[in-house]
């Protein structure tokens, strides 16, 4: 039996609010228990058809229950929400829709750990460990799809409605738990909706893409997160089923950020231009897979390079090939022995003013402390009066005027960087760091707070040290180094692990760490003056950054570590 679509909608909305007593035609059963109701896609074409994938989805009945139709009776029937409440029919399930514009929602999200639906964001409940997609009541669902079908998924579903009620006044209709209403030309639906039919159909919000905003496609007459080419996604993502992702392509166009490129291999952005200018700024070109400025002239380049006339680009160095001497910037000169930019040489100490005098072994400015005028200079600037080098203030004397990671240079008077530095120490390069295989790692900890340390190489399976692990480093990946890690603070940095480890006395939190509370703190407990510490959890083993101190359990205070009490 066919029935026009206003009728059916009507009389199987009705149905479903009746516990007994529906008509075989209308309930989806005859009296011989077939099933023969009025799904969405039965519906006559002239009374409207609802386009949907779902073609086992019936509106408040069940169009799949083999198991109903044995029993002689169906679920719908007696379900006074006016869903369909059996279990067999899974249909209605697959209409998933995640975004905006969904009517339904998906079973298939799993987020943060929890203890309780309350730590689980709207449209999740808690399945300890964690929170899962699904909801227990109208409570766990979000504005945009306020009901909740316990029947959908394995844990239930938010949906837009489960009957007409639920719906605003621009919709008298609940069709697959979405709000809809009749259209034709002379019943146009509300923006941004669609009639799914021109002759008449019923209000949905999509027929095609470009019915939904950007970031969206349409899937089952619902706008929905997702894409179809990888223009549809962020620079640095590209499109795989229909979702974007973090990666590239190097074709046809390298989809990188500048400066970087895509590798072929793993669909990564890596670092370096690949040998394309175009991934290079303007005025830039790339060489050995670095973006260098290009240039016609000497005067194009910055401070401390020339024009390479053959290549056209600005290479190191002040001096170019016609003796032309280049930008060296304000107060600087360009020494042409080897085209370097300093502040005075043994040929030029014009850029000395009185009583600075020129160091032509380290080609800077400096005094001379011959008065006791001058010594106060050299002293005012942390310095040395050096009289082996005519009375010249110098950097350092000794190794103890330096700091623990640098060495006095008696040659120069200058503090030169050590090589070997142990965990933590400061450094400008892979070299300075201890064994081969330990590097010199950007610790980015925002907020302009970053620290450059060195780390330990653990690539070979080695135990890092307590308060450290194992972490990957570099994008792309430079290598795996023990660095500092804590499970209960929010930053876990190499002062606040340094200062732990060394008792590092303080008067406050100020005193400690990178900021105030969120790497260490400063605690007076086992000893008999404050002293910088973090907070740590007993449960995990060698938390703490130092054999000497241990994750105290204190009495009405939280863990932390300090000396053994």
């Amino acid at each position: 039996m066919r029935l026009n679509t206003g009728l059916s909608l009507f009389l199987s909305a009705t149905c479903a609010l009746v516990i007994a007593g529906c008509p075989a035609d209308h309930t989806g059963e005859d009296e011989d228990g077939d099933d023969s109701g009025v799904s969405l896609t039965d519906a006559s074409v002239d009374g409207g058809v609802v386009d949907s994938a779902n073609s086992d989805a019936a509106v408040g009945v069940d169009t799949a229950t083999e198991t109903d139709a044995a029993a002689g009776t169906d679920a719908a029937g007696t379900d006074a929400a006016g869903t369909d409440a059996a279990g067999t029919d899974a249909a209605a399930g697959t209409d998933a829709a995640v975004g905006m514009d969904a009517a339904v929602g998906t079973d298939a999200a799993v987020g943060p750990a929890c203890t309780s639906d309350r730590e689980c964001d709207p449209g999740q409940i808690c399945e300890e460990p964690v929170c899962v997609a699904g909801c227990r009541s109208e409570a766990d669902c979000p504005m945009n799809l306020p009901q909740c079908a316990t029947q959908l998924g394995d844990h239930g579903q938010c949906v837009q409605c489960l009957l007409p009620d639920h719906c605003d006044q621009r919709f008298d209709q609940c069709v697959e738990y979405r709000c809809t209403t009749e259209c034709d030309a002379q019943n146009p639906c509300p923006w941004p909706y669609t009639c799914s039919e021109p002759t008449g159909g019923v209000c949905v919000r999509c027929l095609e893409d470009e019915d939904c905003g950007f970031g969206t496609i349409c899937e089952d007459s619902a706008c929905v997160e997702g894409c179809r080419l990888d223009e549809d996604c962020p620079r640095g993502e590209i499109c795989e089923q229909n979702s974007c992702m973090q990666g590239c392509r190097a074709t046809p166009i390298d989809t990188c950020p500048l400066s970087m490129h895509c590798d072929d291999t793993s669909h990564l952005c890596v670092e370096g231009c690949g040998g394309s200018d175009d991934q290079c700024r303007q005025n830039e070109v790339c060489i050995g897979n670095a973006c260098v400025p290009s240039c016609d002239s000497t005067d194009a380049c910055p401070n401390g390079t020339h024009c390479d006339t053959g290549t056209s680009i600005c290479v190191e160095g002040c001096w170019d090939d016609a003796n032309q001497v280049g930008n060296c910037g304000f107060g600087r000169v360009c020494d042409p022995s080897d085209g370097a930019c300093v502040g005075c040489y043994a040929g030029d100490v014009s850029a000395c003013v009185t009583p600075s005098v020129c160091d032509v072994v380290n080609r800077e400015c400096t005094l001379q402390c011959s008065s006791d005028e001058y010594i106060w200079a050299c002293e005012g600037r942390g310095w040395y009066c050096d009289p082996d080098r005519d009375n010249l203030c110098v950097e350092c004397l000794e190794d103890d005027h330096c700091d623990d990671f640098s060495h006095c240079d008696s040659a120069s008077g200058s503090c030169l960087p050590d090589d070997g530095r142990p965990l933590c120490a400061p450094c400008d390069s892979d070299e300075q760091c201890g064994d081969a295989g330990d590097l010199c790692v950007n610790l980015d900890h925002g907020m302009l707070m970053d620290e450059q340390v060195c780390g330990i190489d653990c690539s070979a399976g080695l135990t890092c040290p307590a308060g450290t692990s194992c972490q990957e480093v570099g994008a792309p990946t430079r290598g795996h180094q023990c660095l500092p890690a804590n499970s209960v603070m929010e930053l876990s940095t190499c002062k606040a692990f340094m200062d732990t480890a060394n008792f590092i006395e303080c008067r406050s939190d100020w005193d400690c760490g990178l900021t105030r509370n969120r790497d260490a703190i400063c605690s007076d407990v086992g000893l008999s003056a404050g002293h910088c510490t973090m907070l740590c959890d007993p449960a995990v083993q060698n938390e703490c950054p130092n054999i000497q101190v241990v994750c105290q359990p204190i009495e009405d205070d939280a863990p932390h570590c300090g000396p053994p009490v």
